[in-house]
C-alpha cells in the first residue's frame, strides 16, 4: 500500500453551513486550528471567550498535503517495556505511560525530564495534552481525570455514579472529552469545561446507542468527535453535536481491533490497530487511504501527531516510539 498517493481536496472553510457550497479557505485560526472564508472571520472571532488569533494561509497551506510512502524516520526508547500510550507538546517533548502508576516526559532522545506518579497505585489508561501544553490522565481504576499542572498531579473530576473514564482528549476549544462506561448502561462521551460537564453523546435521535465499548476519544478539525469502539470494531464518528456521521469497520478482508486514535491538520483520523501491526489512515469522511503497516511497526498502542502531522507510534512490546512521515512536503 506504501505506493499509493491521494490528492486532497482545496481546503474549505469549517464555519460555512454544511447544508450549502462552502467557501474555499483564506484564513486560518491558530487558537483553535480552523480554516476560514473571509466571511466567516467576524463572527468567529466573537464565538466564545477564546482568545483567536487568525491569520492569512500561506501559499503551502492552501492545498493539502498528498499522501506519500511511509517511512519512520525517528526512534525513541520511551524507557517503559511494555509500553502504552504517547502525546507530543508543542515544545518538542514527549509524555509516555504504561502499566504501571507512573507517567514520564522524556525529550526526543529518551532523556527524562519530568516523572509523576498517578496519584494512586493504578496505571493510567489514557493521556492527552491541552491547549497549555498540560498533560490529563485518566485512572480507570481509581475513577479520576487528572492534570499534571505546574509539576503537580492535580484531580479535575472525580467520577461518581459507576461511571468509570478511558480515553481522553483535549478540544480546539480547550474542552475536555472524556470516554466512559457503567455497567448496565450505555457507554458514552462526556464533553466537559473545566470542570463542568457540559455535553453528553451516547444515543442518536432513536434512542439506539452509538456504543457498544467507548474506549478511545479524538477531536478532528471540523470539530467531529471520533470514538473507538473495540466490541464493535469500528470507529464512530459524530458531529460535534452528537449527531451520527459514520462508522469506519476497516478493510473488510482483515480484523479490525481499532485502539488509540488521533487527527492531523488535513483532517485525516490516524487509528491504531495492534491485531493487524498497522496504523490506518481514513479521510474525514471515513473513506481508507493508507495503512501504515507490519514492516515499520509492531503492536501500535498509542498515537498521536504532531503540528507538522508526523505521526508518533508507541510500540507495546519494544517499548519504542517511533516518528513516522507518510504525508508529501
Amino acid at each position: 500500500m506504501a505506493e499509493l498517493q491521494f490528492a486532497q481536496d482545496i481546503l474549505r472553510c469549517d464555519a460555512c453551513p454544511r447544508s450549502g457550497e462552502r467557501n474555499a479557505a483564506t484564513i486560518v485560526c491558530k487558537s483553535c486550528r480552523k480554516h476560514l472564508c473571509q466571511s466567516c472571520v467576524p463572527m468567529h472571532v466573537v464565538s466564545s471567550r477564546t482568545e483567536h488569533v487568525v491569520v492569512e494561509l500561506g501559499t503551502n497551506y492552501r492545498t493539502a498535503r498528498t499522501l506519500a510512502p511511509a517511512t519512520v524516520v525517528h526512534t525513541v526508547n520511551s524507557g517503559f517495556k511494555p509500553a502504552s500510550r504517547v502525546v507530543k507538546t508543542t515544545d518538542g517533548f514527549l509524555w509516555t505511560s504504561a502499566d504501571m502508576n507512573v507517567v514520564k516526559r522524556i525529550d526526543m532522545q529518551g532523556v527524562v525530564m519530568e516523572t509523576h506518579t498517578t496519584g494512586s497505585i493504578h496505571a493510567p489508561f489514557d493521556i492527552a495534552i491541552n491547549k497549555t501544553n498540560e498533560l490529563l490522565f485518566t485512572v480507570m481504576a481509581a475513577k479520576t481525570l487528572n492534570v499534571v499542572r505546574s509539576q503537580t498531579v492535580v484531580q479535575l473530576v472525580r467520577f461518581s455514579e459507576g461511571w468509570t473514564p478511558r480515553g481522553v482528549c483535549s478540544t480546539a476549544r480547550n474542552e475536555i472529552l472524556v470516554a466512559m462506561f457503567k455497567t448496565g448502561a450505555s457507554d458514552k462521551v462526556v464533553r466537559y469545561s473545566g470542570v463542568t460537564a457540559t455535553q453528553e453523546i451516547s444515543h442518536d435521535s432513536s434512542g439506539r446507542f452509538l456504543f457498544q465499548d467507548a474506549s478511545f476519544v479524538c477531536e478532528n478539525g471540523n470539530e467531529d468527535v471520533c470514538v473507538s469502539d473495540m466490541d464493535a470494531r469500528c470507529v464512530v464518528v459524530v458531529q460535534s453535536t452528537g449527531i451520527p456521521r459514520y462508522k469506519y469497520s476497516g478493510r473488510s478482508q482483515s480484523r479490525f481491533e481499532p485502539g488509540s486514535l488521533a487527527c492531523n491538520r488535513q483532517r485525516h483520523i490516524l487509528i491504531s490497530d495492534k491485531s493487524q501491526n498497522c496504523v490506518h489512515i481514513i479521510d474525514e469522511d471515513g473513506s481508507f487511504l493508507l495503512l501504515v503497516g507490519k514492516s515499520l511497526i509492531r503492536r501500535p498502542v498509542g498515537v498521536c501527531v504532531d503540528e507538522e502531522d508526523t505521526l508518533y507510534v508507541t510500540e507495546r512490546v519494544s517499548g519504542e516510539i517511533k516518528a513516522v512521515k507518510y504525508l508529501s512536503g
